[in-house]
């Protein structure tokens, strides 16, 4: 629980194309050095802004075309307005994120899980030992 007594540390909220209000947050006590946190560019802003002494971002932006974010987006079973309503969107606020995370990795959608799950793992294990940021 954050000082102002808070529980979540950062939050989004989304007005989807249906009417919906849809919010996200992350708990403050799932801020951690060990921990995976997936979030929006405001979020990541957010975290990066907190004042922590015990927590050390380390940011992977994996960067997928928007042929690929469309296809999942209708797989998964998003209506065509919300497919468009999200790519606008994320276009907009995705705009320079490659310049404020410290590792791009780009994904045409062909890559397996693993091989992406090794390929941040990899990236990681260098930052930590100090081999690149």
């Amino acid at each position: 629980v954050l000082k102002d007594g808070s529980f979540f540390a950062i939050t989004s909220t989304y007005n989807v194309a249906n009417g919906e209000t849809w919010m996200y947050g992350t708990a403050m006590k799932d801020l951690a050095d060990n921990k995976v946190i997936i979030t929006n560019p405001k979020e990541f802003s957010e975290l990066k802004n907190l004042k922590s002494d015990n927590l050390h971002p380390i940011s992977f932006y994996l960067s997928v075309n928007k042929g690929v974010i469309w296809h999942r987006l209708l797989n998964r079973g998003d209506s065509i307005e919300e497919a468009l309503r999200r790519i606008d969107s994320d276009r907009e606020d995705f705009l320079g994120i490659e310049h404020d995370v410290d590792i791009v990795i780009k994904n045409n959608g062909k890559v397996e899980l693993d091989i992406l799950a090794n390929i941040i793992k990899y990236s990681y294990d260098r930052i930590i030992n100090g081999n690149s940021r």
